[in-house]
């Protein structure tokens, strides 16, 4: 069976695409006439020691950033897919959210990757930012325009016509809206799905950003228009799992209920969050 050489800009993991290139020299007549193998490869990478590329594989250590020229020049990467390659493991061993948010932002934004994935900028995009969302469900009240001036105020502002513009742009581009005969954009039933690393580090930022604007709603509107309440109490990790589940249901069934045909008159956030504001370090638990 022939296999085809594996094109970085298609992975969201390093490794996995380390893996497979591994399988491909493995497959490859050159290879099975050099006896390709986990090892050999490993070795001829300059590591010191022949385990040490496996692990990486197994996810068990880490390529260091200067090991990555080696890898470039013995798998023929020209300047472009180095580059991915490069922000792929950066991505991994970052610390900070916000570092892995920009190097997740450097391989969205290379026009090679762009070729490859047409619409994954646009789906970054949409994951990155609140108000995509917002003016996606904007999109339904009565009184909604297709004026971006328009849609700038009823977000209070915090968003230029100019972006506006933009998510309108993208938004239909990703078929989450569309327009009718009369010119009037409509939201679809379309469901953009996130599950990878790339769009994990986006839709981490628009959480954060959601909780800063409840927040701000604490005191920047009136008791009518908002709710905020909340609970501190002990659990246990079979009742974290258990509250979790709840809140997961409740979720569905509130959704559920908002979803029957009344009219709506604006767009509003619903946020759920458990988290601990204890940690007890006990004998035989990792830290």
């Amino acid at each position: 069976m022939q296999v085809s050489r594996p094109i970085v800009y298609q992975y969201n993991s390093y490794r996995e695409y380390l893996k497979d290139y591994v399988d491909y020299l493995k497959a490859s007549s050159i290879g099975r006439k050099q006896g390709a193998s986990v090892k050999r490869i490993g070795t001829e990478l300059g590591f010191g020691s022949s385990e040490m590329f496996r692990l990486i594989l197994q996810g068990k250590r880490n390529l260091i950033p200067e090991r990555i020229p080696n890898v470039s020049a013995y798998f023929s990467l020209n300047k472009s897919e180095t580059e991915c390659f490069t922000n792929l493991v950066l991505m991994d061993q970052a610390k900070e959210p916000s570092q892995k948010l920009h190097f997740a932002n450097q391989i969205i934004n290379s026009k090679a990757f762009r070729r490859i994935h047409p619409l994954q900028k646009a789906q970054f995009r949409y994951f990155s930012h609140w108000y995509y969302v917002a003016i996606a469900e904007l999109v339904g009240i009565a009184e909604f325009r297709n004026d971006p001036e328009w849609i700038s105020r009823a977000l209070y502002s915090q968003v230029t016509a100019r972006d506006v513009t933009v998510a309108l742009k993208e938004l239909a581009l990703l078929e989450i809206i569309k327009k009718d005969a009369q010119g009037r954009y409509f939201r679809t039933e379309k469901v953009i799905q996130s599950g990878d690393q790339l769009f994990d580090q986006s839709t981490r930022a628009i959480h954060k950003e959601l909780i800063e604007k409840a927040v701000r709603a604490v005191d920047g509107e009136p008791r009518e228009r908002r709710h905020i309440s909340g609970s501190t109490l002990p659990m246990s990790k079979t009742q974290l799992k258990e509250a979790i589940g709840l809140v997961n249901q409740f979720r569905k069934e509130l959704l559920t209920v908002l979803e029957r045909k009344e009219e709506s008159q604006d767009v509003y956030q619903i946020n759920f969050q458990i988290f601990p504001l204890s940690k007890i370090k006990r004998e035989g638990e990792p830290e």
